[in-house]
This record gives structure tokens, sequence and C-alpha cells, in this order.
């Protein structure tokens, strides 16, 4: 897995305490954890390729893996949820490119 990322105070010369990352898989990154941003709301959009996002009902401190969702994530797609939301995203056969 690669990335980077800018603060909302570089990108916007401002005191804006938002960011934006962009992260990429090659095939077959299935091992990054579950984890959550108690800080923060997401909103993903996924760039190019194809793969998978995780989540469970379950906050993280309660997390055992008896019942992680699975939705199909492909290009243009866009997953928002909000801060303390558990998940990870994952992929097979194809890279997978997030912002």
């Amino acid at each position: 897995m690669g990335g980077a990322v800018w603060s909302g105070r570089e990108l916007l010369h401002s005191g804006e305490p938002a960011a934006l990352a962009k992260l990429h898989w090659l095939a077959g990154a299935s091992v990054f954890p579950m984890h959550s941003h108690p800080q923060s709301d997401r909103f993903i959009v996924v760039l190019r390729g194809r793969g998978y996002f995780q989540y469970p009902d379950q906050t993280l401190g309660d997390f055992d893996g008896s019942s992680v969702r699975t939705i199909a994530a492909r290009e243009r797609d866009v997953f928002p949820f909000t801060r303390g939301t558990v998940d990870t995203f994952s992929t097979t056969d194809s890279e997978l490119a997030l912002l």
C-alpha cells in the first residue's frame, strides 16, 4: 500500500482542519486491518480498480470479526461514512486507488 496526505491548511491556505488522502493497493492486498477514524467523517471515491469495502455493525472496541459486511468497490463508486465507523478496503485480482 502507498499513498499521500495533503492537509486542508496546505490546500486551502486557511485554518481548515480537513485533509485529502490518496491510497493505492496492488492486486492481492487483503491484509489491511479493520480500523476507525474517531476524529473525522469520510467521503471516499474509488479512482480506479476494483476491490471491497468491508465494515461490521460493531465498534472497534467490540469488534470480533463475527459480522463483517462486504460491498463491491468499483471505479467511480463513492463511500461516505461518519467518524468512528469501523472499516477496511481490500482487493484480490485488481489494483485499487482511493481518494
